[in-house]
């Protein structure tokens, strides 16, 4: 398979930011393939993400999870896969973290039997090798047993949807709307439950003292890491003053036939589809100290929303990508038309104060610098020559190899490297 399609958009770029300055480069990759030995994977994940140690990067499929051990040579080097866990017949593996941002020893599974209404669990499994296995004279990677777990939580009643986790606790999402909130360092204790929407999570995501979820009632709400409710945001409609056209993706033709009355003072959303929490220093993450700092939310979020019907600033399903300050009254501070099927996922970094990755459900990814104001600086065919149809791009980030790495289904790792970095 060739090299996936990558290209920098042209977008009426302005070369000033109005105060004189001259936009910063923006943050490019090249991109490279990395052929797996497993079908159709469709979740990855990577830890530590700033601290050092092994470096590993896990892949599953619908069935079987590949653990893979990452160089330390600075520069991306072909990953060693180093154990391997099949699941119990009849399981399908529905979500996938590492159990620590900061070390990569356990990873977690959510998985749901395939033809049985019950039987949902999330389990732990160690990645080390057991005391006295040498790991240098491994030669071909383990078989994890399905026994082996060193945890299993089993609260849940509907599909696990999606993971998360912070320095304290591991979050687990279902279908039904239903949150539980974990304690990682009192044996897994469950200390928080809430059934965070009326409908099912449409996406998820933590910081350190907050916990963010968007549902399918058109709202994005923030709750404290005990799932106690702060802030409730309707987000049914844009503002015409927040978006933008002329630094940002080419904004969508009007589908034939719109009315091309006097512009609407808003743009009605049909869904909500996908949100990014970016928690770091440059992107406005929650201040670590100071007197209030955790009694309310503070920084930015991107969320992703569908057009509705009828909108003459763009087609029906296309995507808008909004840019939100949180703080006591949260402020949409702009927004874009960024793709014309709705975005499915969204993926910040490899590095601290960004880029922005929008990935829609053609397997089409952009790039979007955040400064001033979002503009796309490239794009990537995750899943070239592929059917287009609806495939979800599951993304992870790797900040010391200035790296990210991608699946979209195809048998292979899209290896995305920072260019000028070295191959």
């Amino acid at each position: 398979m060739g090299a996936p399609i990558s290209r920098n958009m042209c977008c009426s770029i302005r070369d000033k930011d109005g105060f004189g300055k001259a936009f910063a480069q923006s943050p490019h990759f090249n991109c490279s393939e990395v052929e797996l030995p497993l079908e159709s994977p469709s979740l990855v994940a990577f830890s530590p993400l700033w601290a050092m140690g092994t470096r590993r990067l896990a892949v599953a499929n619908a069935h079987t999870v590949h653990i893979y051990r990452m160089s330390d040579s600075g520069k991306f080097e072909m990953p060693t896969l180093e154990s391997t866990l099949e699941m119990e017949d009849g399981f399908v593996i529905t979500a996938l973290i590492f159990r620590d941002e900061d070390t990569a020893r356990a990873f977690v599974i959510a998985s749901k039997p395939e033809n049985r209404a019950r039987g949902v669990n999330i389990k732990i499994w160690p990645c080390d090798a057991a005391p006295g296995v040498l790991e240098t004279t491994q030669i071909a990677p383990r078989a994890l047993q399905r026994e082996g777990f060193i945890a299993s939580l089993e609260e849940h009643v509907a599909p696990v949807t999606h993971l998360a986790v912070n320095s304290t606790y591991l979050f687990s999402c279902d279908s039904s709307g239903e949150c539980r909130g974990w304690q990682k360092n009192r044996s897994m204790a469950l200390r928080a439950t809430a059934r965070l929407h009326k409908g099912a999570v449409v996406d998820f995501a933590v910081d350190r003292h907050f916990v963010y979820s968007l549902g399918e009632e058109m709202n994005l709400r923030i709750w404290s890491t005990e799932l106690k409710e702060v802030v409730v945001m309707p987000i049914g409609h844009v503002e015409a003053s927040c978006l933008m056209g002329d630094m940002a993706a080419p904004v969508l033709s009007p589908p034939k036939g719109t009315d091309e009355k006097e512009a609407a003072s808003s743009f009605q959303l049909s869904r909500l589809s996908a949100l990014k929490r970016p928690v770091s220093r440059w992107s406005g993450g929650q201040a670590a100290s100071g007197r209030g700092s955790t009694n309310t939310p503070r920084g930015l979020l991107f969320v992703a929303g569908v057009m509705a019907k009828g909108q003459s600033a763009a087609g029906e399903n296309a995507a808008v990508l909004m840019e939100w300050t949180i703080a006591a009254a949260p402020v949409c501070q702009g927004a874009v038309i960024a793709h014309d099927v709705p975005i499915v996922t969204i993926a910040y970094g490899p590095f601290d104060n960004g880029p922005l990755i929008t990935c829609d459900g053609r397997g089409l990814c952009r790039v979007w610098d955040c400064s001033p104001r979002l503009w796309c600086s490239q794009q990537i065919e995750a899943s070239p020559g592929a059917p287009r149809s609806l495939a979800k791009v599951s993304v992870a980030s790797d900040p010391l190899n200035c790296s990210l790495y991608s699946v979209a289904g195809e048998k292979r790792l899209l290896v995305w490297c920072q260019r000028g970095a070295g191959e």
